[in-house]
């Protein structure tokens, strides 16, 4: 593991939520070493800083969606974010997708999976497959910022451990009922 100061180029590829399971998928270049990449799933909990990165993401994507997230009666539908997908383009610079599920159906007690479509921070331009064109989503400054600081506690979290410590009496109480093996 290198410090962050002997890292050349770092990048998180990829973020996964599912239930108490963090993934992150990453790649790492040290000034001296060898390149690394990296897709970690972790089940203890990330430190806090990387939970209070995460708070505006799914307020972003509700507006990304750019649909009423309401059931018949007008009762507001619950939204999980479960993958953000970072990607680049050479035209449009570093651009974010949000896979999300909806909860709260009145009709359906599965959820909704949804795709936010990809914001760039460069959204000016068209992009266009063989049927179709349409303009590119652009972020705004501070959606940008965010998405940085979420990469930069994602990472922080796969590839430094960054991550919750357990209180004294949490750990007192591992270490009394055998959570620490290796100490005797």
């Amino acid at each position: 593991m290198y410090k962050s100061d002997e890292i050349a180029l770092k990048k998180v590829y990829q973020i996964d939520i599912s239930g108490n399971q963090i993934g992150v998928t990453y790649y790492v270049m040290p000034i001296e070493g060898a390149t690394e990449e990296g897709n970690l799933y972790r089940t203890d909990k990330p430190h806090q800083d990387f939970y209070e990165a995460a708070k505006p993401v799914p307020t972003i994507a509700k507006k990304w969606l750019e649909i009423p997230l309401q059931t018949t009666e007008g009762q507001e539908l619950k939204l999980n974010v479960d993958k953000i997908k970072f990607v680049d383009s050479k035209k449009f610079g570093r651009g974010v997708t949000i896979k999300c599920r909806l909860w709260n159906m009145k009709y359906s007690e599965d959820s909704l999976r949804l795709q936010t479509p990809t914001y760039y921070e460069e959204g000016k331009g068209t992009r266009q497959d063989k049927d179709s064109a349409w303009e590119v989503q652009k972020m705004t400054k501070k959606e940008s910022e965010v998405f940085d600081r979420l990469a930069e506690e994602a990472f922080a979290y796969a590839y430094y451990g960054k991550r919750e410590q357990p209180t004294v009496a949490e750990a007192q109480d591992a270490y009394e009922n055998g959570g620490y093996p290796d100490e005797e």
